[in-house]
């Protein structure tokens, strides 16, 4: 039970990790394409580390990369859930002020939309910080098997395709 529940948060949270990628503060869509310039990029680094590192990743590397990760994961984790707290105060504030009938408790509508855009980047943040993780823990993960099993380290340009 406890498992299925934990795969649908994952999916909700790679889900809005995708959908915050291509929006602004304002929520507006800023790209339609199905590919950011950033991931674009990535592909094309991880093509060229293929041909420029025959034999994959040294244990060396593998070590430091889920090192580094690790630390990654941790101090944003915390950020995550400072933040989030935060949040749900600025999200307090507004709700309270948009009831309120007094006056002076009002905010006006500069403050109202200023407020609004800081609790929606702090959503944007959150959300792109936790599919950052997700990813990161994935990458954990993926460099756990260099370590194990050195024999993994398969040299791709022993393999040839034949044409029949």
């Amino acid at each position: 039970m406890q498992l299925s529940s934990f795969k649908i948060f994952l999916k909700k949270v790679i889900e809005e990790g995708l959908r915050l990628q291509k929006r602004d503060i304002d929520g507006k869509v800023t790209t339609n394409k199905k590919f950011t310039t950033m991931q674009k990029y990535s592909f094309y680094v991880s093509i060229g580390c293929i041909f420029i590192l025959h034999k994959g990743f040294t244990e060396n590397f593998a070590g430091f990369v889920i090192g580094f990760l690790g630390i990654f994961i941790g101090l944003f984790a915390s950020v995550i859930i400072s933040l989030s707290d935060k949040n749900e105060s600025i999200f307090k504030k507004i709700e309270e002020a948009a009831k309120s009938d007094k006056v002076e408790d009002r905010i006006s509508k500069n403050e109202r939309a200023r407020l609004i855009k800081v609790k929606n980047s702090i959503v944007q943040f959150i959300g792109l910080t936790s599919f950052s993780i997700i990813i990161a823990f994935f990458i954990i993960i993926l460099l756990t098997f260099v370590l194990l099993d050195t024999n993994m380290q398969v040299d791709l340009f022993d393999y040839q395709f034949v044409y029949e």
